[in-house]
């Protein structure tokens, strides 16, 4: 306590570190929607980012040191630096294990805040939210969460607006929003089974509960009809705002986010829908299995760009998905020089051999979309092999420097093989949509 730091093995449980901190009045600051399913030498290894990022960085902005066992048997100490020296530890965070195992970790700890504040607003336009979030970040205010979700994410994360009345448009996403809302995937919220009693509740909820899952799929069958609906739905664009601190602090950083966002046309929504987001917000990670059920998939992505190319980034991975898998996104993660988009995706093939095939293809679809509008392809869950084909293009010249470090810690190759990189000693342009292709090496 008295310095402010932890030490932890790699392997220990995300939730069971803050717990631990917490019992000693701290906090490691790094929430991922996935803290009680992750370790800290995942986050470590992917370069993890908390839902607090914003505040508190991203988990290369905590680490101090690192243990690392090498190929040949060796234990690194990257704490143990001179002054000046290069900073190792960076070296191997976000390496993917690509360069040794972590074991253990030095971070940095703060102090529980005294207080939170957190408040919803409402914006009629995408445009007008995202510039309400660059204006609050470039003030200096450093919020621990500020999340902006386009219309339909808002619409599948907080329902409807209760001024809003239901219309054709928002009806054919019923079905879809109760499947991946309600604890029973969607069996106890059908309407017939509400209204009849005993034996008929149990007859019917079977039926009840195949139609549902058929509109599902009959709707990811036709992803553009339903992209096109998404966007024409009459929902707003839900922000989500937050500050912790000092009670005095976040009451005049409270005060000077919503001038800034109400003069970007934002509407103060209320304290509710942000409370209850921080309830729920690690409820996503136990959700997806629903449509895995259903013989469909469902996948993110998380991107990030600079504040000028964020509504083109945007707009360009849209439209390159949209024909063939449903798709939306939320902004989160911002800083002063840009943001990162979590987009979600999901796709339907009744053969799974076309669905596999039909995933891949819109993964490579994605990441060169994501290049192509200046982008990087991966901002917090690192690259594995969905976005390996991408690295090249994005790296560049970089490949060769990496090639040399890979060689030089693991000559034969037995650390995590063909993951991070390519490994390739050839790139060369891919399709019209600009994919890497690579040339494995023997």
């Amino acid at each position: 306590p008295v310095s402010l730091t932890v030490s932890a093995e790699a392997g220990i449980n995300g939730q069971h570190i803050e717990d631990h901190l917490n019992a000693a009045g701290l906090t490691l600051g790094h929430f991922p929607s996935s803290i009680m399913c992750s370790t800290l030498g995942g986050w470590l290894a992917a370069r993890s980012a908390g839902q607090f990022s914003s505040r508190y960085g991203k988990i290369e902005d905590m680490v101090l040191g690192l243990k690392v066992a090498t190929p040949d048997g060796a234990v690194l100490d990257t704490a143990e630096r001179a002054p000046g020296a290069p900073d190792w530890t960076q070296l191997i965070v976000g390496s993917e294990g690509t360069l040794g195992v972590i074991t253990e970790a030095v971070l940095k700890v703060q102090p529980l805040p005294e207080a939170r504040r957190l408040r919803a607003y409402r914006f009629r336009h995408l445009a007008d939210g995202l510039k309400g979030a660059r204006a609050v970040m470039q003030a200096g205010l450093r919020p621990i969460v500020l999340r902006l979700y386009d219309p339909f994410d808002s619409l599948m994360a907080f329902g409807k607006d209760p001024e809003q009345k239901t219309s054709p448009r928002t009806r054919p996403f019923d079905a879809i929003r109760s499947l991946l809302s309600s604890p029973s995937g969607g069996a106890h919220d059908d309407a017939p089974a509400k209204k009849v009693p005993g034996f008929l509740a149990k007859r019917l909820e079977p039926w009840s509960k195949k139609a549902k899952h058929a509109a599902i799929t009959t709707a990811l069958s036709a992803p553009t009809l339903l992209n096109r609906l998404a966007q024409a739905a009459p929902s707003p664009c839900l922000m989500i705002v937050g500050f912790e601190g000092p009670a005095e602090a976040i009451h005049a950083d409270a005060i000077a986010a919503d001038e800034l966002l109400t003069a970007c046309g934002g509407v103060d929504a209320g304290a509710r829908l942000g409370e209850s987001w921080l309830e729920h917000r690690y409820a996503v990670s136990f959700k997806q299995s629903r449509l895995y059920q259903l013989g469909a998939f469902v996948d993110t992505m998380e991107v990030a760009t600079t504040w000028d190319r964020l509504e083109t980034l945007y707009h360009g991975v849209r439209s390159a998905l949209s024909p063939h898998v449903f798709i939306m996104a939320h902004f989160s993660h911002a800083y002063r020089e840009g943001c990162s988009i979590y987009f979600t995706f999901a796709g339907y093939r009744k053969d799974a051999a076309r669905l596999e095939q039909h995933y891949e293809r819109v993964w490579q679809l994605a990441t060169d979309a994501v290049v192509a509008n200046g982008g990087t392809v991966s901002h917090h869950h690192g690259v594995g092999l969905s976005k390996m084909a991408a690295m090249p293009r994005e790296h560049g010249e970089m490949l060769r420097v990496w090639r040399a470090l890979k060689d030089a810690i693991d000559p034969h190759g037995v650390m995590n093989p063909g993951k991070l990189f390519p490994d390739t000693t050839e790139v060369a342009a891919g399709s019209a949509g600009g994919a890497a292709r690579s040339m494995v090496r023997s």
